[in-house]
């Protein structure tokens, strides 16, 4: 009997432990404003050809975080942003250029190409930029409850893939 005590006892600590973990709250912090903003305006597709696509609507508060010169050279009362990354473990991306194939698409609008595309992590297997389009504004575009849409076409033999925000 006394061998089972310490097995016992033992057993009881590790299913303790993990009743404490799986109930806790989690142990990371509360993310900040922007990053939880950028939770409720990020976009993902469906990985469809092996490569995902997630797009995030840049708001004032995610420009700020991202930190760098863009909020300088591209106010968002002059400038629409989308966050894009291409990501997948068997494509070559690289041979993808994002300014010619991705373009926003409004309600009842004609579609938009970005002006520019501003690289943030450029490999053969992640591409992370923010695609930059003249003329449309967030403040404008949120006041107006627009849908717009961010097409990207023909990559890794997908057609489109749409990603979709209600402002």
């Amino acid at each position: 009997m006394e061998r089972v005590t310490p097995f016992l006892a033992g057993f009881l600590v590790i299913i303790g432990g993990l009743l404490a973990l799986g109930c806790s709250p989690g142990i990371s912090p509360k993310g900040t404003v922007g990053q939880e903003e950028a939770a409720a305006l990020t976009r993902v597709d469906d990985g469809r050809g092996g490569v995902t696509a997630e797009g995030i609507w840049v708001s004032p508060n995610h420009l700020r975080e991202m930190g760098g010169t863009l909020a300088g050279e591209y106010p968002l009362d002059r400038f629409a942003l989308v966050h894009l990354s291409l990501n997948t473990h068997s494509v070559e991306l690289a041979r993808y250029d994002p300014m010619s194939r991705v373009t926003l698409e409004r309600t009842g609008g004609p579609p938009t190409a970005p002006e520019q595309w501003v690289p943030l992590s450029e490999s053969g297997h992640h591409r992370e930029g923010v695609l930059v389009f003249a003329g449309l504004s967030y403040e404008a575009l949120a006041e107006q409850r627009d849908t717009l849409s961010l097409v990207v076409r023909d990559v890794a033999g997908v057609p489109e893939r749409v990603l979709t925000w209600d402002l």
